[in-house]
């Protein structure tokens, strides 16, 4: 059976793109194997690492937010081998129900302790956020990883952690020098 969860939102972004919006997409923990067709169909970029922009005029860190530091180890090494060539190939080569259900059993047993790594994740992204921010680095830092939506400044800057479609149905919304986090409606 297939999981229908994230289709309408999917089904806005090929809308929005097909009226012309930009809509930059970093890939998150559960993307990287759907690359081509996000950006085939979805979205008119695809990221895998953070990158560095002007927006608004602010110095802004974007990135999903994985792996941005070192401390979550185990993480770091699934996420190597899990983008590696091979490891994509062999991963299409199964039936697409099969592959599907893989990927829901790896994720459910992830989530079992979903909220505690949520919380450690919110940490580890707010205080890379804070050290960056204070140091003058960059304006703004927008992620998601946690998928917890949230929105704090440190000194002149803001940390805005876009949260997730799926559950809070948040996002970021840059307006100019203004950064909001907005709920889908």
């Amino acid at each position: 059976m297939v999981d229908m969860t994230h289709f309408p939102v999917l089904a806005s972004l090929w809308r929005m793109k097909r009226e012309g919006m930009r809509i930059d997409y970093h890939l998150g923990n559960h993307d990287y194997w759907t690359a081509g067709f996000l950006s085939r169909e979805l979205v008119t970029n695809v990221y895998e690492d953070p990158v560095s922009r002007m927006i608004g005029g602010k110095r802004t860190l974007l990135a999903h937010g994985d792996g941005l530091t070192r401390e979550e180890k185990g993480y770091l090494l699934m996420k190597r081998i899990l983008r590696l060539p091979l490891s994509y190939r062999l991963y299409r080569l199964l039936h697409p129900d099969i592959g599907a259900w893989i990927a829901r059993k790896t994720s459910k047993k992830s989530r079992n302790r979903i909220e505690q790594k949520r919380e450690r994740s919110s940490s580890i992204l707010r205080e890379y956020a804070r050290e960056r921010l204070e140091s003058g680095a960059f304006d703004w830092i927008i992620v998601g990883h946690s998928h917890q939506p949230e929105r704090t400044t440190f000194g002149d800057g803001v940390y805005l952690n876009i949260g997730d479609w799926s559950e809070h149905f948040t996002y970021g919304f840059i307006d100019g020098p203004e950064i909001r986090l907005e709920r889908w409606r």
